[in-house]
Parts: C-alpha cells; structure tokens; sequence
C-alpha cells in the first residue's frame, strides 16, 4: 500500500459578512435632512403669507406700487420693441426725389434721365410725368371732381432717383447737391432725412428708458426693503426670542425672504395686467390711425419670454429687498 501524497485539505470555517447598512442608513439621514429641510422652507412659506394677511391694505398698496414701477419699463419695452418693427416694415431704401421745373418734360426730361443714369452712384431713375402726377394726386387726394375744373395741370413732373449709396451719408450728401445744382431741377428731397430723425429719437429713447429702469429698480428694491423692515420691527420680540432658543440667522430670515418673493411676483403680475389692459384699449385707436395711412399696423404686447423676464424681474428684485433689510435688521439684533 503506497502512501497517499495529497492529504485531504481541512474544511475552512464559513464567514459570515454582516450587511453593510452604511449605505441605507446614510440615504434615509438624507432623506430625513430633505424633508426636514422643505418642512422648514413650507411652514416659512406659511408664514409669510399669514403676515401679509395680517395687513392687508398695507400689502395691496405695496403690491400696485410695485407693479406700477415694473410696469413703466416694460412699457417701454413694448413701445421700443413696436417701433424696431415698424422701422423693419419700412423701406429704408434712400430715394431721393427731384422736381422739376415746369419746362422740363417730354424729350428734355428723357435725355436728363439718360445722362444721370450713366452715374456710377445711382441704382434706377424712375420719371414721373406731369399728367401721371397730376391723375395719381386726383385718385389719392379724394378731389377728383374739383381737380377736374382746372385749366392746366399744376403739377411738374419728378424724378425718383434710388441711389447705390443709401450708408454713405457724405456720398449721398454730394448727390443731392449735385442734384440741386442742375438747371432742370426746381427742388430735391431726400426721403430718407425724416427716417434718419425718427430712429435718432428712438435711440434717444432707448437710452432714456435704460436709465428710468436703473431708477424703477432702485426704487422698488427701496419699497421691498422698508415694507420688510417695518415688518421686522413688529415682530422683534418674536425674532428675539427664537434667536435666544437657538435659531439661526437663516431661520429668521427665511419668512421674510418669501414675503419679499411674493411682493415682487404679485407686482409683476400686476404690471403684467396693467400692461395688457392697456394695449387692448389702446388698439382700436391705433388700427383706426393706421388705416388712414393705408397700413395695417398690429401693436405686440409682451410675448412668453418677455413675461418670464417681468415675473422673473420682479422675484428678484423682491428678494434682494428682503434680503437687505432683515440682514440689515439682524446685525442691529443683539437678544
């Protein structure tokens, strides 16, 4: 009998590896911290909304003055934003318009038009003759049967001259005088000179209306921040003695950061609803004067993102309101 070389290998003991609860336990701590964290963010939400029932009328006012002031930028906004498409919709194509001298028509007229179309800076020339002046005017100026008792034509025949150079002001300052400058001329106009005034006061605007909402802001930052101070005044016992317990500058200040929200949100609801009313009583009165220069002009209120943006304004400007005054107010506090 021959030895055996491989022994029999003893039988390890089993291990057993308790269940790792790290993991659990740290999610439900987690979640424990969350809902704590939102029960907090509930009840001064809750909060909030009591004290501002608690004075009503002094929260009404502050609402419409907030609203009042969001609403005028965005006033403007609308009136800016109307006009930059009224500036799309027109021509802004120079023309330049030469009347002529009572002689001046027939052959003449063509050879004058024949010599300024080989310019280099002149796109088309169209002539308007002084018999097609004379039935344009009497179709569009509603006089057709007086027109008609004249013994000749009073008006003079025109030229309507589009030129290559409609951004080069000093180019097209030549032009023009050149134009002046010819024997068959009576008078130029250039058609572009009321436009150029027009988008000159609109820019003006534009930049008059960025700094009355640098003002607005101030000013409802200023409203927030003393409707929340005064507020804070009134409960400074109770802020005392939750600070003497233990409660934090956070807790404290959580109520009256939502109460500031709310002042904004509501206001620019507010502007938002004086904006809109205003327009639509506005309306009628801008379709009627539209039609009159055979136009059809539709007013655009605040789109979607507009509105985002007022509501988003007025949130912000609530809470960084709030958030001065009961800072300011929690420095002076020393329970």
């Amino acid at each position: 009998m021959t030895k055996n070389h491989y022994t029999e290998r003893k039988k390890e003991p089993e291990i057993k590896v308790p269940r790792n609860t790290g993991a659990s336990n740290l999610g439900s701590t987690t979640r424990r911290s969350l809902s704590n964290y939102l029960q907090q963010h509930r009840l001064a939400l809750q909060s909030a909304i009591c004290r501002m029932g608690k004075s009503q009328m002094a929260t009404i006012m502050t609402i419409v003055v907030i609203g009042i002031a969001l609403a005028l930028p965005a006033t403007l906004k609308v009136f800016l934003s109307n006009a930059e498409q009224f500036q799309g919709d027109v021509d802004q194509q120079a023309q330049i318009t030469v009347f002529l001298k009572a002689a001046v028509h027939g052959e003449r007229a063509s050879k004058l038009v024949k010599t300024l179309n080989e310019r280099q800076d002149i796109d088309s020339i169209e002539y308007i003759s002084p018999q097609a002046a004379f039935e344009e005017f009497k179709q569009l100026s509603g006089f057709a049967e007086a027109l008609e008792g004249l013994k000749r034509n009073p008006l003079p025949g025109l030229l309507i001259i589009y030129p290559k150079i409609n951004d080069q002001q000093e180019q097209l300052d030549k032009l023009v005088t050149h134009l002046r400058e010819l024997p068959e001329s009576d008078s130029v106009q250039l058609d572009k000179e009321w436009l150029q005034r027009l988008f000159a006061i609109l820019d003006l605007i534009r930049q008059a209306s960025l700094l009355i909402t640098v003002f607005l802001i101030i000013a409802v930052i200023m409203v927030v921040g003393n409707t929340i101070r005064l507020m804070s005044q009134s409960y400074r016992d109770e802020i005392e003695v939750n600070k003497l317990v233990g409660a934090t500058d956070g807790f404290v200040r959580r109520p009256f950061l939502y109460t500031g929200v709310l002042y904004g949100l509501f206001g620019a609801l507010i502007a938002w609803t004086l904006i809109t009313v205003s327009l639509l009583w506005l309306n009628p009165g801008i379709n009627q004067l539209s039609s009159l220069y055979h136009g059809a002009f539709d007013v655009q209120g605040l789109n979607l993102d507009d509105t985002l943006t007022l509501l988003a304004t007025g949130i912000l400007l609530g809470f960084g309101g709030s958030w001065i005054a009961v800072g300011r107010f929690l420095r002076e506090t020393n329970p």
